[in-house]
């Protein structure tokens, strides 16, 4: 287990604090941080001090930008964590399609979203204990003939990709349209570019 991995297992319990939700990159690209793991750097992050964090935009509450800052309910926790270990928090907003990949392979310390735990996320970076849990949520239209998942059979379904509602999506053999956020997702119901 790496130190970053043990360091935020341990500041949890010893905080005394929630878990948050933020993916932990494992492995050798752990190696890619300045100073990786020396005196100044005892937990091998990109900079020394700073826990730097790749985010969403627009996926309220959880993550989200408000006013020119980054807040919502994971990111604030993650901040509180942080601040007991007298670390300071850096937010950098990124597509969630490439998140796990730029903290697998050292570009953010951690990740903080809503996201998932899957196996095969898994095998790409650790993740902390689960403290929230969710459902897949159907939006469609007023009016709409869509009412159910079981109405979305050949229907055209914006899906953000590399979630597991696109996961979703293609496992089901529906018609995902497949898009990088939230806010695009939206923009095809409005414009009738999907029906869900």
């Amino acid at each position: 287990m790496t130190k970053v991995r043990r360091f935020f297992a341990a500041s949890i319990v010893l905080a005394a604090v929630l878990s948050f939700v933020a993916l932990i990159g494992g492995g050798p690209a752990m190696a890619a941080g300045s100073s990786s793991n020396s005196k100044d750097n005892p937990y091998g992050l990109v900079e020394p001090g700073v826990l730097l964090t790749g985010t969403l935009t627009d996926a309220p509450p959880n993550v989200y930008l408000k006013d020119g800052k980054f807040t919502g309910f994971d990111n604030d926790l993650l901040v509180a964590v942080a601040k007991k270990l007298n670390l300071k928090v850096e937010f950098v907003g990124t597509e969630f399609s490439s998140l796990l990949t730029q903290v697998a392979r050292g570009k953010f310390d951690v990740g903080s979203s809503s996201i998932s735990i899957t196996e095969a996320r898994k095998q790409t970076v650790d993740f902390t204990n689960r403290y929230d849990f969710g459902y897949l949520g159907l939006i469609a239209p007023a009016g709409s003939p869509v009412k159910s998942f079981n109405d979305l059979a050949g229907k055209r379904v914006a899906v953000v990709q590399g979630t597991v509602q696109d996961d979703y999506a293609t496992r089901k053999k529906l018609n995902p349209v497949r898009v990088n956020d939230y806010n695009a997702a939206l923009n095809q119901l409005r414009t009738g570019g999907a029906a869900a």
